[in-house]
C-alpha cells in the first residue's frame, strides 16, 4: 500500500532519473501534449526542498561531455528549482522552438543517428541532514535501498528497490526483500518532504534507453530523502 519512507540514494536517483528525467526531454513531451502542460516552465511540482539539474560537468562519469552532438557546450540545465520547473532538455531545434537556450543536451547514439533531447548527469540536489536524520523525522514507515532497475511509461514509473526494513520509532526494525516501488510522477514529486545532504551519484555505462532508441551512457543521483508517501509491493 502507501506508506511514508526514507530512500537511499541510488534510489532517489534512479527515481528522479525515471520519474521526471525523462518528462524533461523535450522530444518525448512533443508526442504527448497533455503531458508537456504539467512540465511548463513554471509550474509547481513539489516542495521547496526540490531542486533538480542536469549536469554533464561531472567528467569521470558516464554522460558527461564538454559539448553535445550538435556542437553545443555541455553546461548545467537547472530543470526544477524551489519545486518549480526552470527549463527543459533540448535539442538546438526545440530551444528554438521554445524559444529556450540549449544546455547541450543533443545526444547521438551512434554515427549517423540523428541527436535527440536525452538527459546526461541527472541530480537531485541536496540539502542537510543524513540517513538517521530523517529516519528520527520519519518516526514510522519503510527505509529503501539499492535499485535493480526502473522502467517509465509517461507520467507512471515503476523502480525495484534493492532492500528495506520497516521503521519504528526513527529506528531500523525488520528487514525487507526487494520491494516494487510505483506510482505517479507528480504525486511523488509533492511527497518529497525532506531532502538530506549526503549525496551521492552512480554511473551507468549501459546506459538509458527509450522507447524504439537505443541506449546511451547516463549518471544519475541524489541524497537520502524522506516521502510523505509512495505505493510499494
Amino acid at each position: 500500500g502507501v506508506v511514508a519512507a526514507v530512500l537511499g540514494p541510488e534510489l532517489t536517483g534512479m527515481l528522479i532519473h525515471e520519474a521526471f528525467g525523462h518528462l524533461a526531454e523535450s522530444e518525448l513531451l512533443g508526442q504527448c501534449p497533455a503531458l508537456e502542460a504539467l512540465v511548463n516552465p513554471g509550474r509547481r511540482v513539489g516542495a521547496e526542498c526540490l531542486n533538480i539539474v542536469d549536469d554533464p560537468t561531472h567528467y569521470r562519469l558516464p554522460g558527461s561531455c564538454s559539448w553535445d552532438d550538435e556542437g553545443t557546450r555541455g553546461t548545467r540545465a537547472v530543470l526544477v528549482s524551489g519545486g518549480v520547473v526552470r527549463n527543459r532538455l533540448h535539442t538546438l531545434s526545440t530551444a528554438a522552438e521554445a524559444g529556450a537556450t540549449p544546455a547541450g543536451s543533443a545526444r547521438a547514439w551512434g554515427a549517423g543517428s540523428i541527436p535527440m533531447a536525452r538527459m546526461r548527469c541527472t541530480i537531485l540536489e541536496p540539502g542537510q541532514g543524513g540517513r538517521d536524520d530523517l529516519l528520527e523525522a520519519l518516526g514510522q514507515g519503510v527505509y529503501l535501498k539499492g535499485c535493480l532497475g526502473g522502467a517509465t511509461d509517461m507520467d507512471r514509473f515503476s523502480i525495484i528497490a534493492e532492500s528495506g526494513w520497516t521503521v519504528r520509532r526513527g529506528r531500523l526494525d525488520r528487514p525487507l526483500g526487494p520491494v516494487v516501488v510505483t506510482g505517479s510522477v507528480f504525486d511523488i514529486l509533492q511527497a518529497v518532504s525532506g531532502v538530506g545532504g549526503d549525496l551521492e551519484i552512480s554511473g551507468n555505462i549501459a546506459g538509458c534507453g527509450r522507447a524504439g532508441e537505443n541506449a546511451i551512457p547516463v549518471s544519475y543521483g541524489g541524497p537520502h530523502v524522506m516521502v510523505s508517501g509512495i505505493r510499494v509491493g
